[in-house]
């Protein structure tokens, strides 16, 4: 697993375009914020919390404000630990918050509540999974509590590939030279990139405003619900072979060799308190793929640290 050991690899001052904990951007991410205050206004009263991954100390703010008998922020990065520090003085809420600079993975704190934002573009690439797990044997609450999963197929459109990031919106695919091909990614050794992953930032929050896209939604998956407060489960979504194969009678305007869009949702909540990724600033987790000739598996792999699109 890859992530990032705060204590020993750290710049001495916050940039707040480009540190995970103390962005600006998901500062100011509404939909988010709306989350957690509403989860924390249910349930912060008369408890003692525990913020995992406390950064700026926000969560930790709204569960004091929302009445939490005592907060512990725990926060691995030194810097923004004193950063912290300096906020909860500010604020007047020494009395109410202990800051522990720790990997929370480490600790053995018990509480009533236990919430966190470390959530990333890949849901799970912050290691939520494993925080999640340590923690739902020291709390009673967990915010989130669950994730609701599900894949949305699309036919394809130019609009897919111009808004993806990461690595590239298509695997590669050298036809003009093959053997050049096979022996480049032979040579780079990265024999599951084409497996991985893109990501897609912000097109779904804002589709609901434009009706001249011309997207055809052509399949949705059930749901795969993940309990935190369960023990832990990789998650995975498989798309039977039968989908994939029932697909020309659905398709409006392209050959049924042409590629396929693949979009992950998610739907985070806790009690009342709910969260869609398209409420927020996090992104898509997506894949465009030539048309399967057999089930494909979409499974969060903890090895790469992303979603991983395979054949099966």
């Amino acid at each position: 697993m890859s992530f990032v050991d705060h204590q020993n690899n750290e710049s001495e001052e916050i940039n707040w375009f480009e540190d995970d904990g103390t962005n600006i951007g998901m500062l100011n991410d509404n939909g988010r914020n709306a989350f957690y205050d509403h989860a924390l206004q249910i349930i912060a009263r008369d408890k003692t919390v525990v913020d995992i991954g406390a950064g700026t100390g926000y969560l930790t703010a709204l569960a004091v404000k929302h009445g939490a008998k005592h907060v512990t922020a725990v926060e691995a990065s030194p810097k923004r630990c004193q950063f912290l520090k300096n906020m909860i003085e500010k604020l007047g809420y020494q009395d109410k918050v202990t800051i522990v600079n720790e990997n929370y993975l480490k600790t053995d704190i018990h509480s009533d509540v236990v919430v966190s934002e470390t959530i990333g573009a890949h849901i799970y690439n912050e290691n939520w999974l494993r925080l999640a797990d340590h923690a739902r044997t020291r709390c009673e609450y967990m915010i989130p509590e669950k994730f609701s999963l599900n894949i949305d197929l699309y036919e394809n459109h130019p609009i897919w590939t111009t808004c993806m990031q990461e690595s590239m919106a298509f695997n590669y695919n050298e036809s003009n030279h093959p053997e050049f091909a096979n022996v480049l990614n032979n040579e780079m050794q990265l024999e599951d990139r084409g497996e991985l992953a893109n990501t897609i930032p912000n097109l779904f929050s804002h589709l609901h405003n434009f009706n001249d896209l011309r997207l055809n939604k052509i399949w949705q998956s059930p749901p795969v619900v993940v309990d935190h407060m369960q023990p832990m489960i990789i998650p995975e979504i498989v798309i039977p072979q039968q989908v994939f194969t029932a697909l020309p009678l659905k398709l409006q305007r392209l050959s049924p060799d042409d590629w396929l869009f693949l979009n992950l949702n998610w739907h985070a909540t806790f009690q009342t308190a709910s969260m869609w990724v398209s409420d927020t600033i996090w992104q898509n987790v997506c894949k465009c793929i030539p048309q399967p000739k057999s089930d494909l598996r979409i499974y969060f792999s903890e090895q790469n640290n992303k979603w991983l699109f395979q054949t099966v």
